[in-house]
């Protein structure tokens, strides 16, 4: 795979590993989302956007990467993957719970548990997207995709592509060669041939012309 981008990642050195591959192109260049009809524009780099509350800095994003989702808390500057509020609730996370008070933690984890904890609905012992496959790389033939925090919303659930993963911590729980193996991969996928052709030219395409139809060629043979 070739990488062509203006910032680093934590697994471009396996260029120099495996090789550059000139027919596998990844032009890894930012753009943020300027508005819900899809429209985006070329920028830096886009970075978690922290809430700031008394002494603790935090942020909850999903990222799609090839095809599945992962969900990243993180908290004064720590990452944490797949969080609930049930296991929060029952006392796991104590190291979370002495930086983070237990109404901020329900409301940091509320959109991944469908606001389970805190309506009783539901299924709550879980992430509800960490780790599920998704659709939206492939629509979007992008590989790394940041995503709305809810999925819930109108409109374009994306909020940027092409982010930088370490900025995410995703090199905690993918290895630069899993990552790495996982976006050539996905780049060098077969595409699907879209026949964009209107009915008059796939009519003419098999032989036919347009003014010759079946319904013509049987009343002329008075069959």
């Amino acid at each position: 795979m070739k990488i062509i981008s203006p910032y680093k990642d934590y697994y471009d050195y396996l260029q120099g590993v495996y090789g550059i591959d000139e027919k596998v192109v990844y032009e890894r260049v930012c753009y943020a989302s300027i508005n819900t009809k899809g429209d985006w524009q070329k920028t830096g780099l886009y970075k978690p956007q922290y809430i700031i509350s008394s002494d603790c800095r935090y942020e909850v994003c999903l990222l799609a990467i090839c095809g599945t989702f992962y969900r990243v808390y993180i908290i004064n500057g720590k990452f944490y993957f797949g969080l609930n509020y049930a296991d929060f609730k029952e006392g796991k996370y104590s190291h979370i719970r002495k930086i983070l008070p237990i109404d901020k933690f329900r409301e940091f984890t509320g959109d991944l548990n469908n606001n389970c904890a805190f309506w009783n609905y539901g299924d709550s012992s879980k992430d509800r997207y960490h780790l599920t496959k998704n659709d939206l790389n492939e629509k979007n033939n992008c590989p790394v995709l940041l995503i709305k925090g809810d999925r819930q919303s109108s409109g374009n659930d994306i909020i940027a592509k092409n982010v930088r993963l370490s900025d995410f911590g995703i090199n905690q729980i993918i290895s630069p060669h899993d990552i790495y193996v996982a976006i050539s991969n996905f780049l060098s996928r077969e595409k699907p041939v879209v026949d964009n052709r209107t009915d008059v030219q796939k009519i003419i395409g098999k032989g036919f012309d347009k003014k010759t139809s079946f319904r013509n060629i049987k009343t002329k043979n008075g069959k």
